[in-house]
């Protein structure tokens, strides 16, 4: 009997997949392609950065996310300090060029907040990671690459580092 009965259970099953499944459905571009390039920057002073470029064919908006990696006891601060009489802040630049417009301003994750005894002031400070941000409109359809540096300084509970500039080179690929 259960001879019998696989045969025409395969088919039946066979016959409700296909019919599931509707050819002429179109997934979204976005989803199909999604293209992403990978840049190293390198580890100085206790921080390594490396970046990526996300973008989908079908629009012209990319995605900057520049990451660190900060070893442990050490603290990269944030873009926005209560002054300057403290830490130096985190700054980006960007080399103009033709092939895309930055957008707006680089974001930045969600900084740990606290009073520092030894600047006399509130930090806003980045431990073990954190994510920066910079939207691009791309100008050209062809590959290009976006170079600029990111200045920084580092501090653990005893000691401040020097700032310091790491070259940015972010390739990113055709559209």
């Amino acid at each position: 009997m259960i001879r019998a009965v696989l045969p025409v259970f395969l088919v039946v099953i066979s016959v409700a997949l296909v019919s599931s499944c509707d050819s002429k459905k179109e997934l979204p571009q976005s989803h199909l392609a999604k293209k992403i390039s990978h840049n190293f920057h390198g580890m100085v002073n206790h921080i390594q950065w490396h970046s990526e470029a996300e973008w989908a064919a079908d629009n012209d908006t990319i995605e900057l996310r520049i990451n660190t990696k900060i070893d442990e006891g050490w603290h990269l601060y944030s873009q926005q300090l209560e002054s300057d009489e403290g830490p130096l802040p985190t700054v980006f630049e960007f080399e103009p060029t033709d092939s895309c417009q930055l957008q707006g301003r680089v974001f930045e994750g969600v900084a740990k907040e606290e009073f520092d005894n030894n600047f006399g002031m509130n930090v806003r400070y980045f431990q073990e990671e954190t994510t920066f941000t910079q939207r691009i409109i791309r100008t050209t359809d062809k590959a290009f690459t976006l170079t600029g540096k990111v200045n920084y300084m580092v501090c653990d509970d005893e000691k401040c580092l020097p700032p310091i500039d790491v070259p940015l080179i972010i390739t990113i690929g055709e559209k």
